[in-house]
């Protein structure tokens, strides 16, 4: 399998996320979010402006977004955990918490409709939990398919295409085109593959 993963590493004083790849798309901290060396590491957003944003990445085709999280309040919903959008086109694929404390599949498609909060997983995810969620879009079945902690949770089939375009990938805020829907929790590891 041809695969890109962002495993972004430590945040150091250039104000970075570097991609532990040999991608090199490298993140941009923006507000601070605090870094932690517990738990093998991770940043705390604190859902009110703290993000990180990549360099643009084409994305295409089927696609895993996969995430090691932890909520601690909110959300602003959609509060974006690993999103790459543009609103102007529209494009976007990624994962959102959205209230009920579910996670749900951020989704832009070819007609220029979205849709950020109704493809949610079954799970209620608790505050201070750690979890692993994986969001999958399989093309060949048309589908979202939600895991959690590796075992199936939910899915959806899609009726529509999903639009791709070259945007930075975003983790702790939904959009680098809005200045709101920020994630309140801790991100670990983030991944993408293709």
């Amino acid at each position: 399998h041809n695969y890109l993963q962002n495993k972004w590493g430590k945040a150091v004083s250039d104000a970075k996320w570097y991609d532990m790849t040999v991608n090199a798309n490298h993140g941009s901290v923006t507000s601070a979010p605090v870094y932690s060396e517990s738990n093998k590491g991770s940043f705390a957003f604190d859902g009110t402006n703290d993000y990180i944003s990549s360099s643009n990445y084409s994305l295409s085709g089927g696609q895993t977004f996969e995430v090691w999280f932890q909520i601690t309040g909110g959300p602003d919903s959609p509060a974006g955990m690993l999103v790459q959008h543009d609103h102007a086109v529209p494009a976007n694929f990624g994962i959102n918490h959205v209230s009920s404390d579910k996670l749900a599949a951020s989704i832009s498609y070819t007609d220029g409709t979205r849709e950020y909060s109704g493809k949610t997983t079954t799970t209620t995810f608790s505050h201070d939990v750690l979890y692993h969620v994986a969001l999958v879009y399989d093309t060949s079945a048309s589908k979202v398919i939600w895991y959690v902690n590796g075992a199936y949770d939910n899915q959806w089939t899609l009726s529509k295409t999903p639009a791709f375009a070259s945007k930075p990938f975003v983790i702790g805020r939904w959009s680098t085109s809005y200045n709101n829907y920020y994630f309140d929790g801790n991100v670990y590891k983030a991944s993408v593959y293709s």
